[in-house]
């Protein structure tokens, strides 16, 4: 290895982001999860097997480094570490199969949501025509000229405006409250006009209210698995927190490693900062 790349390389080494401190980090989370048997097995191997010989030399460094940390006193630490660690590989795949869940229960929201716009777009106009159709027929008032397009307007307003809200279902949790509101005033005309048997024969209210109650329980489920997903997501930060906190014995425990083997474990974890000499193809001895 020539003098400039050596420099390059330590300096990389010494470096603050991407350097030794970061793993030594990752280097006690592999301890951790697989275990100090399962890291001699697989250093011995490749001290013997490596493609390379810088490899291998690399692999001894390192195993020679950790034996003299002394085995008692790093298995005890390991030991302590293997439940918070278990914890937040328990919480990282319930997390993940949150977000999936999540996930197609969007899809199916969007399949709901489909339907209840169909009906909101059928009973939506019906109902402000029958509205201001009542409207009419209870005030004489109303037929004052002029007034006819102020009382559409407000009949629109009073009774238009929920299909708009069902475009995602973050847009409709955010404005659940009118849309709701909305809706009820449909089914209020609905209702009055069955009383006075005045509902349109083609179009179906049974049709209309599994729309929206289909909606309505699909919002719910996206809605409970939305809030788990953010408790899961406390609880994996407080358990890597606290993980952290009680990896101090080991950081500092690894920190004791030779130099040489600091220089190994570096070596072993940047083999793409290795020169064109250094590395041979499997298979070239």
């Amino acid at each position: 290895m020539t003098e400039a790349s050596t420099i390059s390389l330590r300096e990389r080494f010494d470096s603050l982001n991407g350097g030794i401190s970061m793993w030594l980090s990752r280097f006690s989370d592999s301890l951790v999860e697989h275990g100090l048997d399962e890291f001699y097995r697989v250093a011995h191997e490749e001290s013997k097997h490596a493609p390379e010989m810088a490899m291998r030399n690399d692999w001894h460094f390192l195993r020679t480094g950790i034996e003299g940390l002394g085995n008692e006193q790093l298995e005890s630490v390991i030991a302590s570490l293997k439940e918070p660690f278990a914890r937040i590989g328990t919480l990282g795949e319930e997390y993940q199969r949150c977000a999936v869940s999540i996930e197609k229960s969007e899809e199916q929201w969007h399949v709901v949501a489909k339907r209840a716009r169909q009906q909101l777009a059928v009973w939506e106009p019906w109902a402000i025509e029958a509205e201001i159709a009542w409207r009419k027929r209870s005030f004489p008032w109303t037929h004052v000229s002029g007034f006819d397009g102020l009382l559409r307007l407000q009949v629109s307003i009073d009774l238009r405006g929920a299909s708009a809200e069902i475009e995602s279902p973050q847009r409709l949790q955010r404005n659940l409250a009118f849309f709701e509101t909305q809706f009820r005033a449909v089914r209020a005309t609905i209702s009055s006009a069955y009383l006075d048997e005045e509902l349109p024969e083609e179009s179906s209210v049974y049709d209309f209210d599994m729309g929206i109650s289909d909606l309505m329980k699909q919002q719910t489920q996206v809605n409970e698995l939305v809030n788990r997903k953010a408790e899961i997501a406390e609880e994996l930060k407080c358990a890597r927190d606290a993980y952290r906190a009680q990896k101090g014995p080991l950081n500092i425990l690894l920190g004791q490693l030779p130099n040489t083997a600091q220089w190994a474990l570096f070596r072993i974890c940047r083999p793409d900062l290795r020169e064109p000499s250094e590395v041979k193809q499997l298979g070239a001895h």
